[in-house]
């Protein structure tokens, strides 16, 4: 199967939907959409994501309002653990 090859105006689209949902209030989806950026994260080149303020404010941001025992806690700890350099 061929690989899917987006313009760099249809990634950054993408990309800025995805941030909108994540800054939103609506959480019905943005569990789903963290899930989502979990996956990509993982995928991506070491580099690709780790420079994203954007994307790091919004998950820092989730990260303060969101209590230890809600569904989405180990998927942010995750995500950022992977997006955040090791010291």
């Amino acid at each position: 199967m061929a690989a899917l090859a987006f313009s760099p105006d249809e990634e950054k689209g993408f990309f800025d939907t995805v941030l909108v949902i994540l800054n939103g209030r609506c959480d019905a989806v943005k569990h789903p959409t963290l899930l989502l950026v979990h996956k990509m994260v993982q995928t991506a080149p070491d580099l690709f994501w780790k420079r994203n303020g954007a994307l790091l404010a919004a998950l820092t941001r989730i990260l303060r309002t969101t209590g230890a025992n809600d569904a989405m806690w180990p998927v942010l700890v995750s995500v950022l653990s992977t997006l955040l350099p090791c010291p």
